[in-house]
């Protein structure tokens, strides 16, 4: 692994561990980090709790985090979440201490 992917590896997961994904979305599990050789952004796909207001309460709901770095360095520009479709949660304060995600 170079430098910059261990680097940007480290920054997306304090961007993850940090991310406030709101009070009806809670992670239960997440993969590994992905990105396309050359990109300047890395993705996850998130698994969510079913909401109460899901029909199937039985299956973890299918989402995604992503985080975008200032090109050729391991500077974080955005970090969102999406899940079926919409925006979930907010950035919160870069500087905040990260809290356990799971």
């Amino acid at each position: 692994m170079s430098d910059l992917v261990d680097l940007r590896t480290k920054a997306a997961e304090r961007e993850f561990q940090n991310y406030e994904f709101g009070d009806d979305n809670t992670v239960e599990a997440a993969n590994g980090w992905e990105s396309d050789s050359g990109d300047d952004e890395v993705s996850r796909v998130v698994f969510f709790a079913p909401r109460e207001s899901d029909e199937d309460q039985s299956t973890s709901v299918r989402g995604h985090f992503t985080v975008v770095f200032q090109p050729g360095t391991a500077e974080v520009l955005e970090a969102y979440a999406t899940c079926d479709g919409e925006d979930v949660g907010y950035r919160p304060d870069p500087d905040a201490p990260a809290a356990p995600r799971f």
